[in-house]
């Protein structure tokens, strides 16, 4: 009996058998979908799952076979992709799926409106299934808004940005790009607002990417002739710190900053990194006061044996400055709530704590090291032995 729901909570749809109450799935092509799609002037739902897999068994199970399921889902026609049969596999690679369960919904013109990657549970499956039939965010509904609004104006900047994101979360990188070329060059070519500045940015980072080569060196090492070490070497990042500097507003100003970072690290320029993370956590937003410089402490003691004294300082600098961000959190708070949800404060507040460990451990400090991870898996309670193994370096001397 315990084999069999054991291998009932890892299966897809059963198409020759499907739940009353779930979902209806239909039998014929892709295309046929789509065509029956059209009569309804509804939405195709692809669910692609592969055989075996935990996530998409539940997603199955508890919100596709859900009791009210098959009615919210109205005219929607739903079609199964299984990756290990040949049919689904190509359905797979015709749009670029990587994510397991993922359910894309077409519109009746066969093309991708909108799309829910991973498990959701049944009650946010059956709102974003609403949202959706309604056009609501939807790729369709993102380009009638952008298309209504003035050129120039704030509100086709926003709409614009939007829909670039929605181009991005469907795989289609070549629509977002174009939309984003857009806002740049016509709602906002001096970079006036967030949105524009960020568009800027990221034409200066495709620019600076697409000039650097590819790696075919075999091994581990490359050689001193790797076109991408050449081309690494050479990259002129003079354009990024022009729009760090020019930007006015500090959203702005801190994205490029940490850009300007993260192509340091990548060029092996670590104190040009140092120096470009200190300024970016001078423009540091509210959401990731805590997030930011802990995350960068851990770059910083991650590089092991080649952390410099710089990264050394920055890595104790930043992880305290976590910690006290950390202790200050409002978990009521609607900053709390747009950085970390429903994730518990006393996690956030371990999180920080056990980098500032890790800070005073690369420092060269064992006794603050030591009484700091105590404190960080006292914050974990019960999940205090999964973390345990983590901090064996620091605990054991």
């Amino acid at each position: 009996m315990l084999t069999t729901l054991l291998l009932t909570a890892t299966m897809a749809p059963a198409l020759h058998a499907p739940a009353p109450q779930g979902v209806e799935w239909f039998q014929g092509s892709l295309d046929q979908a789509i065509a029956q799609a059209r009569e309804n002037d509804s939405h195709v739902l692809v669910y692609f799952w592969r055989n075996g897999s935990d996530h998409c068994g539940a997603l199955y199970q508890e919100t596709l076979q859900h009791e009210k399921t098959g009615a919210a889902m109205g005219d929607v026609v739903c079609l199964s992709a299984n990756y290990d049969e040949e049919a689904g596999g190509k359905l797979f690679a015709t749009f670029n799926v990587s994510t397991l369960p993922t359910m894309l919904f077409l519109a009746p013109d066969g093309k991708p409106d909108d799309a829910i990657a991973g498990f959701i549970a049944p009650e946010d499956f059956h709102g974003e299934l609403a949202r959706i039939r309604s056009g609501e965010g939807t790729l369709r509904g993102l380009t009638a808004a952008a298309e209504e609004t003035k050129p120039g104006s704030d509100e086709a900047i926003e709409s614009h940005w939007l829909l670039a994101g929605k181009y991005s979360d469907l795989g289609n990188q070549s629509a977002h790009d174009a939309v984003l070329t857009t806002v740049r060059e016509t709602h906002d070519p001096a970079g006036r607002t967030v949105i524009g500045a960020r568009a800027h940015l990221w034409k200066i980072q495709a620019d600076l990417n697409a000039g650097i080569g590819e790696c075919h060196c075999e091994g581990e090492v490359c050689d001193d002739d790797c076109e991408y070490q050449r081309s690494i070497a050479t990259l002129d990042l003079a354009p990024l710190y022009t729009h760090a500097k020019r930007v006015k507003m500090e959203e702005a100003r801190f994205d490029a900053w940490n850009s300007i970072a993260n192509f340091e690290i990548t060029r092996k320029d670590t104190d040009g990194a140092v120096k470009a993370y200190e300024k970016a956590y001078d423009f540091v937003p509210k959401t990731q006061l805590v997030s930011f410089p802990k995350n960068v402490a851990m770059w910083a003691v991650e590089s092991g044996e080649e952390c410099t004294k710089s990264q050394k300082k920055l890595a104790l600098k930043f992880a305290t400055a976590a910690v006290k961000a950390a202790k200050k959190l409002d978990p009521e708070s609607d900053v709390f709530m747009e950085a970390y949800g429903d994730y518990d404060v006393t996690g956030v507040q371990a999180e920080a704590i056990g980098a500032l460990a890790f800070a005073y451990h690369v420092n060269g400090n064992p006794t603050k090291a030591k009484k700091t991870a105590e404190e960080a898996l006292a914050l974990a309670g019960e999940h205090a032995d999964e973390f345990r193994p983590f901090f064996a370096p620091i605990l054991n001397g």
